[in-house]
Parts: structure tokens; C-alpha cells; sequence
């Protein structure tokens, strides 16, 4: 029998379900830290199937992707394909006909849209059940302009310590908290950047030499001094700072082994019925080796972004 419309879209409904976590917040400094590879391409291809263990999985295809290094971008010759557990798949009759979806939700995964432009922070593709460090805290996207945005589409406007600061419908905000106007003047992110107050009241990163250039430009003209309005941090800048953090933790990052083959970039693993406890099992372990690996980093090396000092946080936090 044939269902109707109705009929199937609440069996899809029946059939979805959902998969609660608790992720906890990664800064910029951990996000680069804890990754074992920082990725940068676009999508090409989303493709959700049930695998044999009875799971949805996700696999979305990167092309022209290249792994960010210390020593600059790696391009990688293959299609770089990244699997999160989750998804959307069609519901079959036994003559083949759709008959609904069924939807494996994974609180706090990212969304992608084919011809994203991304760079996203990576750990045990394929083993994990969630691949991006922090869940959508390791994916930021790229729009048309080269800004950079997060996974929700916010714009990365500067560093607070190593926290980003976002701009937001409600303003900006840095650690899950709105800014003050006192909190947002001279915020310093890393060498080479600058986070201004510009004419409007919000807060730009930009070269330091390009703020310089602007302000001088516009105090010969105007014969006053005063700040001109800047723009969110682009994509180079942001791979840049990727860069020299890994520089800055390129010994430990070594003896970590945290820079790997991009073997499990390119080449995904079989997902087998009744071995799902090894999929959450290395999940646990990397969660200890990546604590362990961001310990021995923040008590070895001298942060180029630092932390917010502890006064100048929330007691929630």
C-alpha cells in the first residue's frame, strides 16, 4: 500500500531521533592545539547513508582542500572526505518506492550546504563519531567577501585572550557573553593584528598597518585625528594566525604526534554491525590524549593569545 504525503512525513518524524552531548567550549588556542589537522577547502558533496552498524552517517567531500602547517598550506591531490554521525536518509518500501526519511540529529553538529567555503579544525576522522573538535566550535566558513564566519554564519571580528569575538544580532560577543563598549577598545589578538574601535561602535580586526595607513590618511584630510571603520578579519589573516600557533607549538606538537598523515582525510574507514563500541571508544581516549596534549602545551609554551584573566570572567564560568 501506498502511504500518503501525511502518512509519510509522520513516519519520517517517527523514525528521526536525536543524540544529546555535552561539548565543552574550546578557545582558538585549543581548537589548534587538540586538532590533528586544520583543513581548508570546499564542499562538494553531502552524502547521508545508514551504514551497517544501523547508524546514519553523514560524508561530506572537500575539493581543493589543503592542510594548514607551521610551514604554510599542504594541498592535498585527493578529495578530502570528513563522516560525523547524523544525518537525513530516505525510507524505502520493499518495491523501492520513498515512503518517508528517517533523520539521526547530533546536538550542536555543524551544517554544511554544498560550495561552502571552510576551514575546519580536525580530530580521528573516521572513528569518531564527531570528527570537528568542539562539535561546530572547529568549523568556521568562509563568505564571498573572504570573511570568516563561524559554523552559524557570525562574523569573527577579533580575539579577547584566545576567545573569539563574534558579531552578533544582539552584538558582540566573546565566551557565550555580550561585550561592553569599555571591553571592546585595543583588544590585542597576535602579532601583526589589532582590534579597533572604528566610527560606528563596533569592533574590526585589521592589520596593523593597514589601520595605520587609514589613520593617517583620514587625519591629513580631515586635519583631525580619528578612526575610520574597518572590516572583519579575512580568511588569509585567519590561516596566518593558524600558522603561528602551530609554529609556537610546533616541538610539543612533535612529540604529541598531533600532526599526522592526512591518510584518514582521504581514505575512510568501513563501519562495521556490532562494532560500534570502537567508534566511542577511541572518542574517549582522544578526549584524555587531547587534554593531556593542551596541558602540557599551556604549561610548556608562552600563549600567543593569551586567556582572559581569570578576574575579567564570569563567576558561571
Amino acid at each position: 500500500m501506498k502511504l500518503t504525503p501525511l502518512i509519510a512525513v509522520l513516519l519520517g518524524m517517527l523514525l528521526g531521533s536525536a543524540q544529546a552531548t555535552t561539548v565543552l567550549y574550546q578557545d582558538f588556542n585549543e581548537l589548534v592545539d587538540t586538532s590533528q589537522h586544520s583543513v581548508m577547502g570546499t564542499v562538494a558533496k553531502l552524502n547521508a547513508a545508514k551504514a551497517s552498524d544501523g547508524e546514519i552517517y553523514t560524508t561530506i567531500v572537500l575539493r581543493n582542500a589543503s592542510v594548514i602547517t607551521a610551514a604554510g598550506e599542504k594541498h592535498v591531490g585527493k578529495p578530502v572526505q570528513l563522516r560525523f554521525k547524523g544525518g537525513t536518509v530516505e525510507q524505502l518500501d520493499k518495491a523501492k518506492n520513498v515512503i518517508g526519511e528517517e533523520t539521526l540529529l547530533t546536538h550542536g553538529a555543524p551544517e554544511f550546504e554544498v560550495g561552502d567555503q571552510v576551514v575546519v579544525f580536525v580530530s580521528h576522522n573516521g572513528v569518531a563519531d564527531m570528527p570537528f573538535v568542539g562539535f561546530s566550535q572547529g568549523v568556521f566558513k568562509v563568505n564571498d567577501r573572504q570573511q570568516v564566519q563561524t559554523a552559524n554564519r557570525e562574523l569573527v571580528v577579533g580575539f579577547q585572550g584566545a576567545d573569539l569575538i563574534t558579531e552578533t544580532d544582539h552584538g558582540l560577543m566573546a565566551r557565550g557573553q555580550l561585550l561592553d563598549n569599555a571591553e571592546r577598545t585595543e583588544h590585542r589578538s597576535s602579532e601583526g593584528v589589532m582590534l579597533l574601535e572604528s566610527d560606528g561602535g563596533e569592533d574590526r580586526l585589521v592589520n596593523r598597518s593597514v589601520a595605520q595607513v587609514e589613520r593617517e590618511t583620514l587625519e591629513k584630510s580631515t586635519g583631525k585625528a580619528g578612526k575610520a571603520s574597518y572590516a572583519p578579519v579575512d580568511v588569509r589573516n585567519f590561516v596566518s594566525m593558524i600558522q603561528e600557533r602551530k609554529a609556537q607549538t610546533a616541538t610539543l606538537r612533535a612529540n604529541a604526534q598531533v600532526d599526522m598523515s592526512v591518510d584518514d582525510l582521504v581514505r575512510l574507514p568501513e563501519v562495521v554491525r556490532g562494532k560500534s563500541a570502537p567508534a566511542d571508544a577511541p572518542m574517549g581516549v582522544a578526549r584524555k590524549q587531547d587534554e593531556q596534549r593542551t596541558e602540557a602545551i599551556s604549561q610548556e609554551t608562552q600563549l600567543p593569545l593569551e586567556r582572559p584573566d581569570a578576574s575579567t570572567q564570569s563567576d558561571d564560568e
